[in-house]
């Protein structure tokens, strides 16, 4: 099975200004586990500086109860990426750099998705991209909205079964 990996709490100063925010690579399984100690996001603002990513070699299972914000160009707010199987449960993401999708998860197993706003002004900016070669599930409590040009809101490619329980979703862009 999956061992904890990380736990830990991200309070209203946790702003990365160079780097990447929370990253964890090549765990063999994961679990993630933070929770907020303030109402603060994670922030970044270089270029191909994602806020949350996580890739794994067999499944994952991501808990955020905060939020991402990024501003430099193809900076993810949330990224993930499973050898496996993807359970995602996450906060809101806001990207304004072109290129930068709220978030992505790509997953040859099945994927059960749940977050709340995702908001991206970049162009080429997606704002739920997901790929997976089993069953997805995406369930928001929140909206979706695009603003870039070329930015689709919520785009999935699965070979199984897609249920999407979705609010408001708009691409304006």
């Amino acid at each position: 099975g999956a061992t904890t990996i990380a736990t830990g709490f991200v309070d209203a100063t946790t702003t990365v200004t160079t780097g990447q925010g929370f990253v964890a690579t090549d765990p063999d399984s994961a679990n993630i586990v933070i929770n907020t100690a303030g109402n603060g996001p994670i922030n970044t603002a270089g270029n191909n500086e994602p806020a949350f990513s996580l890739t794994t070699v067999n499944d994952l299972t991501a808990i955020y109860d905060g939020a991402v914000t990024t501003s430099g160009t193809n900076s993810f707010g949330y990224s993930f990426n499973s050898g496996g199987t993807a359970t995602i449960q996450v906060g809101d993401s806001t990207t304004t750099g072109d290129g930068a999708t709220g978030l992505f998860s790509g997953s040859p197993g099945d994927a059960v998705i749940i977050f709340s706003n995702v908001t991206t002004s970049g162009d080429s900016a997606n704002g739920v991209d997901v790929a997976g070669g089993g069953n997805v599930t995406l369930t928001t409590s929140g909206n979706i909205a695009t603003s870039g040009a070329s930015s689709t809101g919520v785009l999935v490619g699965s070979s199984g079964h897609v249920v999407a329980n979705l609010n408001n979703v708009s691409a304006t862009g």
